[in-house]
């Protein structure tokens, strides 16, 4: 099912330019083929192909873990002011995606701490 929230969302956002803002249980429904159908649009949006475009990015760098250049591209898309510290963001950046479990990103163990716990024993967050 994740999977098909993941291939369904990217869908909306790269091939239609639209996204639902709020995809959770609650406006989400799994039909008996496995399908998902979305019950609420109350918060959803456009983009434009830029935007689109910008998302594509945003993935190869998480996948590369290239930090700077994804805090970059968010100072492109208007996402982060253009004078803000960039610092913080990278520290975020690597701490959420070294916590990632799905699409074999992350490859945590369930018997360590995270790296959200080990940053807050350490003052990173």
């Amino acid at each position: 099912m994740v999977r098909s929230l993941v291939q369904c969302s990217l869908r909306q956002m790269l091939e239609n330019g639209f996204f639902h803002a709020d995809p959770h249980g609650g406006n989400l429904l799994a039909t008996k083929d496995a399908s998902l159908c979305y019950l609420d649009f109350g918060m959803t949006s456009t983009l434009t192909q830029e935007q689109s475009y910008g998302i594509i990015l945003a993935i190869v760098d998480l996948v590369n873990r290239d930090w700077e250049n994804l805090v970059a591209l968010y100072k492109r898309l208007g996402i982060l002011d253009k004078d803000a510290d960039e610092e913080p963001i990278v520290k975020v950046s690597i701490l959420l995606i070294l916590d990632l479990d799905c699409c074999g990103l992350g490859k945590r163990s369930r018997d360590r701490p995270s790296s959200w716990e080990q940053g807050a024993a350490s003052g990173v967050t």
